[in-house]
């Protein structure tokens, strides 16, 4: 969505009226977030300013998308449903559930490719109580707690968890490296490695991956070569 440069159509100040209702939006769609996580990324009354920036992307897609200060933090999908950038989710990086995947895979993303289900290389727990149309985060296998890119789930987790696994996982709206980071200030990711949370306390489940791990280099099973806008 954010692969090719955007216009900005407009740059709005939240009043206070109006961060109190992002806010609320925010604790209807995650309820599982504390106040104090809540304040990293939308606080009311202080703690930095809020902006809704209403995008033009390169395709002709509209968007709203909101900054805290100059980072953005969350854009609207799906009829108004608010996905957190890689920026939010290293500041909860436990806010959606996750799927991991290649560092070759993850250069295919960032081109413009969406997550093919090959490419899985684990996922937490939570991903089980996940629906097609979901928001996820998809993060390196091995590395980083960081996510480093978000995207809809297309598949069932049964789906996905289950040989062979064909077809598209995730449609990928937001990377690293894309245009909405560029935006951020290119903040490159946090090493979160020694860091733990609540959802990270679960084990990753580590589907059964036939020799790619070996062959991911080569040739990604993980993205398609479509170019997105």
């Amino acid at each position: 969505m954010f692969i090719k440069p955007f216009k900005i159509k407009s740059n709005v100040r939240l009043r206070n009226t109006d961060r109190k209702r992002l806010r609320a939006q925010l604790e209807a769609q995650y309820p599982h977030l504390s106040v104090s996580q809540l304040d990293l990324v939308c606080p009311v009354g202080r703690g930095g300013e809020l902006f809704q920036l209403r995008l033009l992307c390169h395709g002709g897609e509209a968007v709203v998308a909101y900054c805290l200060d100059t980072e953005p933090i969350f854009f609207e999908q799906d009829g108004g449903r608010l996905v957190p950038t890689v920026y939010t989710l290293w500041r909860l990086p436990s806010l959606l559930p996750y799927l991991c995947t290649w560092e070759a895979v993850i250069e295919r993303l960032a081109g413009g490719a969406d997550f093919m289900a090959p490419g899985l290389a684990g996922c937490s727990e939570r991903l089980s109580e996940a629906r097609p149309g979901d928001a996820v985060a998809i993060r390196v296998a091995g590395g980083s707690r960081a996510a480093v890119a978000v995207g809809r789930l297309l598949q069932s987790p049964q789906a996905l968890m289950a040989e062979p696994r064909t077809g598209k996982a995730v449609a990928v709206a937001h990377v690293l490296g894309d245009q909405l980071w560029v935006h951020g200030g290119k903040r490159p990711p946090p090493d979160l490695e020694g860091d733990s949370d609540e959802e990270d306390e679960d084990s990753q489940q580590q589907p059964q991956v036939q020799e790619a791990d070996n062959k991911a280099e080569e040739s990604p099973p993980g993205a398609d070569d479509q170019q997105l806008s």
